[in-house]
Protein backbone atom coordinates (compact mmCIF):
# COMPACT_ATOMS: atom_id res chain seq x y z
CA UNK A 1 0.00 0.00 0.00
CA UNK A 2 3.35 2.21 0.49
CA UNK A 3 3.37 5.72 -2.50
CA UNK A 4 -0.41 5.11 -2.90
CA UNK A 5 -0.71 8.67 -1.23
CA UNK A 6 -3.26 7.00 1.82
CA UNK A 7 -0.92 8.50 4.49
CA UNK A 8 -1.44 11.99 3.01
CA UNK A 9 -5.04 11.42 2.66
CA UNK A 10 -5.40 10.66 6.75
CA UNK A 11 -2.92 12.84 7.87
CA UNK A 12 -4.16 15.90 5.62
CA UNK A 13 -7.51 16.64 7.33
CA UNK A 14 -6.29 16.14 11.08
CA UNK A 15 -3.11 18.26 10.59
CA UNK A 16 -4.74 20.68 9.33
CA UNK A 17 -7.50 20.91 11.85
CA UNK A 18 -4.52 20.67 14.40
CA UNK A 19 -2.88 23.99 12.69
CA UNK A 20 -6.17 25.92 12.74
CA UNK A 21 -6.60 25.59 16.07
CA UNK A 22 -2.80 26.04 17.41
CA UNK A 23 -2.89 22.23 18.84
CA UNK A 24 -0.04 19.73 19.15
CA UNK A 25 -0.62 16.52 17.70
CA UNK A 26 1.05 13.44 19.35
CA UNK A 27 1.05 9.92 18.09
CA UNK A 28 3.02 6.57 19.10
CA UNK A 29 3.82 3.64 16.84
CA UNK A 30 6.13 0.18 17.23
CA UNK A 31 7.34 0.47 13.39
CA UNK A 32 10.38 2.14 13.19
CA UNK A 33 9.64 2.34 9.19
CA UNK A 34 7.23 4.53 10.59
CA UNK A 35 8.85 7.05 12.17
CA UNK A 36 10.53 8.25 9.15
CA UNK A 37 6.94 8.95 7.27
CA UNK A 38 5.71 10.84 10.96
CA UNK A 39 8.98 13.09 10.38
CA UNK A 40 7.67 13.74 7.16
CA UNK A 41 4.64 15.01 8.62
CA UNK A 42 6.94 17.68 10.87
CA UNK A 43 6.90 15.00 14.06
CA UNK A 44 9.76 14.86 16.36
CA UNK A 45 10.72 11.98 18.51
CA UNK A 46 9.72 12.22 21.91
CA UNK A 47 10.74 9.23 23.24
CA UNK A 48 10.82 5.91 22.95
CA UNK A 49 11.05 3.13 25.09
CA UNK A 50 10.74 -0.92 25.48
CA UNK A 51 7.79 -2.34 26.51
CA UNK A 52 7.34 -5.45 29.28
CA UNK A 53 6.50 -7.69 26.23
CA UNK A 54 9.61 -6.15 24.10
CA UNK A 55 8.09 -4.41 21.52
CA UNK A 56 9.73 -0.81 21.05
CA UNK A 57 7.23 2.18 21.50
CA UNK A 58 8.18 5.55 19.27
CA UNK A 59 6.44 8.14 21.00
CA UNK A 60 6.06 11.46 18.47
CA UNK A 61 5.00 14.99 18.84
CA UNK A 62 4.14 17.91 16.05
CA UNK A 63 3.77 21.64 17.09
CA UNK A 64 1.27 23.57 15.15
CA UNK A 65 2.74 25.48 11.94
CA UNK A 66 -0.48 27.74 12.06
CA UNK A 67 0.87 31.34 12.01
CA UNK A 68 -0.92 33.53 14.34
CA UNK A 69 -2.53 36.11 13.17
Amino acid sequence: MMGKGIASKLMAPVLRYADENRLETALETNNLQNVQIYKHYGFHMSKDFVLPDGVKQFCMIRKTSAVQA
